[in-house]
Formats: C-alpha cells, sequence, structure tokens
C-alpha cells in the first residue's frame, strides 16, 4: 500500500521545488501525501485523505524536514496514517481522531520531543541545561497534564513551587514556551498561547550582556592566540571572522557547502546548526579560507585553552563586537549586519515576513569584508601568517 516515497525520491523533489519555486505533492500510496513548501527548502506536511470520495477528508498528520531530525520521518508518517485509517473504519471519524491525538499530549512528552529536536543544535552545556529544566518540571504537575489544560495561571503557580531564582524561572518559561510553539507549529497540539515572562510573573530579570572585548584590545588578544594549539587557534579565528556561534562553527564538516566567489566563498552553515533552524551564509575572504583545511575542535578543548591565555571575555560576545563596530561603520546596512550574525529582519510590519525573502549576499560579502579590514589592522596579518 504504501512505499512509493524514499530519501532520494524526496531530494530530488526538493531541488526541483528550489529551482521552480512551486509547492509540489507527492504520493507515498495509501492516500499518504507529502506536500513540499516553496518558501522554507526540504520543508513539507504529512497528510493523509480518508473516506469515500463524496466525504473526504484529509487530516493533517505533522511536518516533514529532509535534513533536520525531529520532524515526521517518511516511516513514521506510514505508521500514523495505518493507525488514522484502523481508526476510521472502527467508526472514529478522521477529525475527530486527530482532535483527541493531538489532545491527549502531556507537557513532559512534548518537551522530549522539543529536547530531541533541537539536540543536534544545541551546545552540550545548553542540552544539560534542557534537561535539568525537565527534570524540575517532572517535579510538579505540569509534567502529567495534558497541553491541552495547560493555563498560564496553572504553570505560574507550579513553577513558583520550585524555588528557582527570577532568572532561571525565566528561562525555563522561555523553553517551555519555545516547546509549545514547535509542537503547535508541528500540528501536534492545538494552538496554546502563552504570556510574555512579565505579564505573568512579576519578578524583574536583571540579565548582564556578554562580556566582550574591545577593538582595542584584539591586537593583544592575537598576539596570545600563537601561543596555543593551532586547530584551536583557527576554529577561534573563524569564529570571530564569522561572527558565529560556536558550535556553528565547531562542528562543521566537510560536507559543508562552499560556493567560489571573486574574492573568496560563502560558507553554507546547514540548517541543523543553527539556532533558528534556517541554512546560514557566511562570506570568508580568499586568506581565511585556509583555517578551513584545520580539524575542528570541540568546545570544552576551546574553552580550556582560553584558560590558559586568561581570557577574560565569551566567545559570544565576538558577535556583539562584530555588530557594534559594522553598525558604526555601515549604519546604512543595519539589516544586512543583522543577517551577518543569523538574527531575524527588523521588519515594521509583521506580515511582510511572508515577502521578504532577500539574503543580503552582497551586503554579506561588503560586510565581512569590511570586517576582515579592520581585523587586519590589529594584528590578524600577524596570526594568520603563523598558521
Amino acid at each position: 500500500m504504501y512505499g512509493r516515497l524514499n530519501k532520494s525520491i524526496i531530494g530530488k523533489a526538493v531541488a526541483k521545488v528550489k529551482s521552480s519555486h512551486k509547492a509540489l505533492t507527492l504520493s507515498d500510496g495509501g492516500r499518504l501525501q507529502l506536500r513540499l513548501s516553496p518558501s522554507y527548502p526540504g520543508k513539507g506536511s504529512w497528510s493523509l485523505v480518508v473516506g469515500p470520495r463524496e466525504k473526504q477528508v484529509r487530516v493533517t498528520i505533522g511536518e516533514y524536514h529532509h535534513s533536520i531530525p525531529g520532524y515526521i520521518s517518511i516511516e513514521q508518517a506510514r505508521q500514523i496514517a495505518i493507525r488514522i485509517k484502523k481508526s476510521y473504519q472502527h467508526g472514529i471519524p478522521a477529525e475527530i481522531n486527530n482532535q483527541i491525538q493531538r489532545e491527549a499530549v502531556t507537557l513532559e512528552a512534548l518537551i522530549m520531543w522539543y529536547i530531541d529536536f533541537k539536540r543536534p543544535q544545541w551546545a552540550e552545556r545548553s542540552y544539560h541545561k534542557m534537561c535539568d529544566f525537565l527534570e524540575g518540571i517532572k517535579r510538579t504537575k505540569l509534567a502529567t497534564i495534558p497541553v491541552s489544560r495547560l493555563t498560564p495561571k496553572l504553570l505560574k503557580d507550579e513553577l513558583n513551587t520550585l524555588g528557582w531564582a527570577a532568572s532561571t524561572k525565566s528561562d525555563a518559561y522561555t523553553f517551555i514556551k519555545s516547546a509549545v510553539n514547535y509542537a503547535i507549529g508541528n500540528r501536534m497540539i492545538n494552538d496554546c498561547k502563552l504570556p510574555k515572562y512579565s505579564h505573568l510573573f512579576s519578578e524583574k530579570v536583571m540579565r548582564q550582556p556578554f562580556k566582550a572585548l574591545d577593538l582595542q584590545q584584539i591586537p593583544e588578544f592575537f598576539r596570545k592566540l600563537k601561543l596555543i594549539d593551532k586547530e584551536a587557534a583557527a576554529s577561534i579565528l573563524l569564529i570571530i571572522l564569522t561572527a558565529c556561534r560556536c558550535n556553528e562553527v565547531l562542528k562543521r564538516s566537510q560536507q559543508d557547502k562552499l560556493e567560489t566567489k571573486a574574492s573568496g566563498a560563502l560558507w553554507y552553515i546547514p540548517a541543523q546548526r543553527m539556532k533558528r533552524g534556517l541554512e546560514h551564509t557566511v562570506f570568508l575572504p580568499q586568506p581565511i579560507l585556509k583555517l578551513l583545511s584545520y580539524s575542528p575542535v570541540v568546545y570544552h578543548k576551546m574553552q580550556w585553552e582560553l584558560k590558559k591565555l586568561k581570557f577574560s571575555a565569551t566567545m559570544h560576545g565576538f558577535r556583539s563586537l562584530f555588530f557594534s563596530t559594522m553598525i558604526e561603520h555601515f549604519p546604512q546596512y543595519k539589516d544586512a549586519i543583522s543577517a551577518c550574525i543569523s538574527h531575524g529582519k527588523e521588519l515594521t510590519n509583521h506580515s511582510d515576513k511572508s515577502y521578504h525573502r532577500y539574503d543580503f549576499e552582497k551586503e554579506k560579502i561588503l560586510v565581512f569584508s569590511a570586517w576582515y579590514e579592520i581585523l587586519l589592522q590589529h594584528g590578524l596579518e600577524q596570526i594568520l601568517a603563523e598558521l
């Protein structure tokens, strides 16, 4: 009955959708269908048609992604389709069956799905932090309650029983809200609106900015980099030059796509390594392409090497330094600079997000090239010569 589709067939269809910019519906047999989105490459929606021709009902099963784990795979879609068909044959209408499935999902199960989905994108410390949040939630009534019965007041009352500091509670609440939004987006549950933390909790959360070096401190930092392991130094330089998050660079592989340009190359960082789950591109000027030839190091190895240098800031602070420096030099390219660090576009009209798909490729080349030139003036050339 099922079995027409496989990863290879879907991969070819994804490429076709990407080139044509048109949606495409694939059939797996047994009235199980996958509709591929032209807006989000590699993403699609599973659905099943049940009932006689004159009373057909289309049941949405969930979302599919060709390269990111955590979505509904081909085999999972087939198994769900079989269960829905059986229940329909036993007299349970498909739409009711779908509704029952959604209303029975507990918050604990939902959070576990979300953790499994995000695991490839998180650093080890982030993963353990989210697991700690889950363990805390298990000590409350929240774990076993169906999400359909979750209310903001219940969430507030139960989180307050844990005795967490305001900052920890805020992070846990944001985590829960992200998990709920993930489930809504994948049609695992019905809509469950949760307010902002500040609208629910009275405590004020004070956030310390990431510690960053000043531009004047960069030459001394580059001089110290010569003293550490070359592979660690290469990874640190790539993080600084691309203004990426650590794991976006540290988890690089030889399969990453490089697109050659006149003065360097565009480096395509795959969606599964990105915080927002969307593919990201950065520009590497020609002289720094050699850094990619060094093997990546793990996060703890990099931190150990930095500790030897008595590095007092944070690696994330280099993103702040990049952003503030480039905004100062190119205030007219604010949206492009935000795109360089994989932040969303700042749009006045929320509905514009559906139409604004410009990727700022030309501006990224200009901005990253200018950032490279600025760093050359602050000692980058000497450390590159050592590598």
